[in-house]
């Protein structure tokens, strides 16, 4: 497996759940110093990279081949009223998120990864009820639901076997982005 923002919040929690159950997996953040403590903890693989870069992306994506690949990394939006946001602070999770979303994607369906692989794109319940204050962050996450719809779509026209998946969590204060938002 391969978890991207494996070293904290949710991504933390998957790859502790998948380790518990004695699967390998890569844990992908862009802190070394908190992958490394993951690492000794849980004993997943550590790999430090920028999943919004599409060239990481793209040397993850070959360089594991994962049956597996949940997609948890994500920007902490700024929390503010829509006025009180610059086009910048307003789109960082579009630049993130989004942009990471659309990479691993991209990835699964080019390599292509073996037939029965499952990507798991995990979004947001702000996908659903919007989050005024947090910039442009549902509508990103909606955006990620669309490009996992896309992605199943266009793996079933070429046959390939793959199973893309959406979550929508709620917020959960145990994640540094709940605690925020909350």
């Amino acid at each position: 497996a391969l978890v991207t923002g494996g070293s904290r919040g949710l991504g933390r929690g998957v790859v502790e759940a998948l380790r518990a159950r004695s699967m390998k997996v890569v844990a992908v953040a862009r802190d070394p110093e908190r992958l490394a403590i993951l690492a000794q903890q849980t004993g997943a693989l550590p790999r430090a990279a920028d999943v919004s870069d599409e060239l990481e992306v793209a040397r993850l994506m070959n360089d594991v081949r994962p049956n597996l690949t949940v997609l948890c990394a994500g920007a902490t939006p700024l929390m503010r009223p829509i006025h009180h946001h610059s086009w910048r602070s307003f789109s960082d999770v579009w630049e993130t998120d989004t942009k990471a979303t659309f990479a691993f994607l991209r990835e699964a369906l080019s390599l292509p990864l073996a037939p029965n692989s499952h990507i798991i794109v995990v979004s947001s319940g702000a996908a659903l009820g919007g989050s005024p204050l947090s910039g442009g962050y549902a509508a990103a996450k909606r955006a990620q639901w669309f490009l996992a719809d896309y992605a199943a779509k266009e793996a079933a026209r070429l046959g390939l076997g793959l199973r893309f998946h959406c979550l929508l969590p709620s917020l959960s204060p145990s994640t540094d982005l709940g605690l925020t938002a909350i």
